[in-house]
């Protein structure tokens, strides 16, 4: 991107989780001419193209291509040096010079005797007094995703969030101040073809560069980095943002759906957390006495709300499921469900088992420890090394 000002801009970005809001602060004057590269363009909600702090009067967007057409060019075409000449750039259509016909050519086979000009959108903003202006604009090419490592030794843990910024433009950002948000923020998609590579490039060496929290803002939750640092193109730019504390419990969970039929079920790892401040949703890697034992997910998580991190299926604890028709006709049915836990474990272990239902229902439970939710059941407890546990209620389903 290039300005008919000739100082460096002072950036400062603000990264949402769909979008990103660059905001350079530059000396404008009228008129103030931006050209964006087409690569860099494709990525940038045009509607939100603005100058501020200025007397806007109008603002006009012209597309500059470059247009060989009328031009005499040299293609290589079977590793032999022609001159031809541009008919027709849309589809590269070429004319030979000695033969007269007429082809078409890869635009990698065209060689130039000079640079190019670069196909690219100008927009130029007319105002009526220069100063100091802040150029901004959404744009899609610049995310940020949160990420997390959870480290459990025995009885205690650690969660370690990182904060990777992924800059997948052309452009190069020096960038003076940076704000991530997170939490929900709709605006209207803008979608272009995305012709973004990887590209392996040199990382650039830092100084180290710190992000703190800044809790909530307007309904969302901000970090901020108030050091200067490159957004280099094509990189992902990776630090720590959160090291909240962790409240952590291990236990084998079983989820069932009512059914009048015999079922048998096993349970899945997870890992129930809950955390003194909001987290961004990311992924999760698990790690235990230093193994990885498995990666899961999390949604925006409030402050004291829990989680669970599932991580995989634990066969060696399972549930079996009877379901007995006591009475059914056109108006309701009641049925007696028994679920009998398993552990094959050589060590106790907690455990949380839940069902769910559908339709008008009602149940009567013999246990204190079954809790009644909106739609489903669920209980809680502990297993003896090589145990079994029982759940027995009563559930009746009216029809009309």
């Amino acid at each position: 991107m290039t300005y008919s000002c000739s100082a460096k801009p002072r950036t400062m970005i603000r990264i949402y989780p769909t979008f990103t809001e660059i905001r350079e602060d530059i000396e404008a004057k009228s008129p103030h001419v931006v050209y964006i590269p087409e690569d860099l363009y494709e990525k940038i909600k045009p509607d939100s193209l603005n100058l501020e702090n200025v007397n806007l009067q109008n603002m006009d967007t012209v597309l500059r291509e470059n247009n060989l057409e009328g031009k005499v060019i040299h293609i290589l075409k079977n590793n032999e040096l022609r001159k031809v000449k541009m008919i027709r750039s849309s589809d590269s259509l070429v004319q030979d010079l000695q033969t007269n016909r007429y082809f078409r050519v890869d635009k990698s086979q065209i060689e130039f005797s000079e640079i190019p000009e670069e196909t690219g959108t100008e927009v130029t903003f007319i105002f009526d007094k220069n100063g100091p202006a802040v150029l901004s604009y959404l744009m899609f090419g610049i995310k940020w995703n949160p990420r997390y490592i959870l480290n459990i030794n025995g009885d205690s843990c650690n969660l370690q969030g990182w904060a990777d910024i992924k800059n997948k433009t052309i452009k190069k950002y020096f960038i003076d101040r940076t704000e991530l948000l997170g939490g929900d923020v709709n605006i209207t998609p803008y979608h272009k073809h995305d012709r973004y590579r990887n590209i392996a490039c040199k990382s650039a060496r830092r100084e180290p560069v710190e992000m703190e929290s800044e809790g909530e803002v307007s309904g969302l939750y901000m970090y901020t980095i108030k050091k200067a640092y490159i957004l280099s193109p094509n990189s992902t730019f990776s630090l720590p943002f959160a090291s909240p504390k962790i409240e952590f419990q291990k236990l084998a969970k079983m989820t069932s759906h009512f059914s009048e039929s015999i079922k048998i079920g096993i349970s899945e790892r997870v890992y129930k957390i809950k955390s003194n401040e909001f987290l961004p949703g990311g992924n999760v890697i698990v790690r235990e006495d230093g193994r990885v034992v498995g990666e899961s997910l999390i949604e925006n998580l409030s402050a004291e709300e829990k989680a669970d991190l599932s991580v995989g299926n634990d066969s060696e604890i399972f549930y079996e499921r009877e379901s007995r028709t006591i009475f059914n006709d056109k108006e309701m049915s009641k049925h007696e469900i028994t679920i009998k836990i398993k552990s094959k474990k050589n060590h106790s272990i907690n455990y949380e088992f839940s069902e769910h239902f559908y339709g008008r229902y009602q149940i009567k439970a013999d246990s204190e420890k079954l809790k009644i939710e909106n739609d489903y059941i669920k209980t809680e407890g502990s297993i003896d090394p090589n145990g079994e546990q029982f759940i027995k209620f009563n559930v009746v389903f009216y029809y009309n």
